[in-house]
């Protein structure tokens, strides 16, 4: 019995670093090397996204929106902060141009397949049910959503495609996709966030096809 568990207590301690098991996520290390970076896509700057230490903090007014919430604060579904963040840009051709549009990349591990399946199914019918708005406290800094849009997608049934307006009137387009057991989130917005913004498809595509072959 004490080799047994001295092969268990070593197998565990080496998962990190060693290939996931099947169906389950991808380690720190992985979720890391698998995440676009600079030169992945043509015509973008890919830089890394901020760390964000208060990620646990998140409160909803209205149960139903949670899984909008996981989509702002990923940390909060992330398994074993297994999150990487980019900060992307399409890249001007003059460069004392500025950006008009900016996307932001949340690439993390949950626990299966399954799970990353059922998460994209709650996140859809939230935003069915959350279409007139909700609070959110991330944080500790209020969010007030005045509605939740749905838009048409291109990428299958395993992604949703939404806007947010906030009250103050800024919006933000997200695209929400999983591969496996990771998720892919990237928001859009122009340089004040007046109006709606498309995801580059090139972008999602690009990302999911790094996770797969990390997989």
């Amino acid at each position: 019995m004490t080799v047994i568990a001295a092969l268990v207590s070593l197998a565990a301690c080496g998962e990190e670093t060693s290939a996931k098991p099947a169906d389950g996520p991808l380690t720190k290390d992985q979720i890391a090397a698998a995440a676009l970076t600079q030169g992945d896509v043509k015509g973008y700057t890919i830089s890394d996204g901020p760390t964000v230490a208060k990620d646990s903090s998140a409160h909803v007014t209205n149960e139903a929106c949670r899984p909008i919430v996981g989509v702002l604060v990923p940390g909060t579904i992330a398994y074993d902060g297994r999150l990487v963040r980019r900060g992307i840009v399409k890249a001007a051709h003059d460069s004392s141009a500025r950006a008009s549009q900016s996307y932001q990349l949340a690439l993390f591990s949950v626990e299966s397949s399954q799970a990353a399946g059922a998460a994209i199914e709650n996140l859809k019918n939230a935003v069915t049910s959350c279409a007139n708005g909700f609070q959110a406290e991330v944080s500790g800094e209020d969010r007030a959503v005045r509605r939740v849009l749905p838009n048409k997608t291109e990428l299958g049934t395993g992604s949703v495609d939404f806007s947010l307006e906030y009250r103050t009137g800024r919006k933000v387009r997200f695209v929400v996709t999983s591969s496996g057991a990771s998720l892919i989130s990237v928001a859009a917005s122009d340089q004040f966030a007046h109006q709606f913004v498309p995801v580059p498809k090139e972008l999602v595509a690009a990302q999911r096809e790094k996770v797969e072959k990390a997989s």
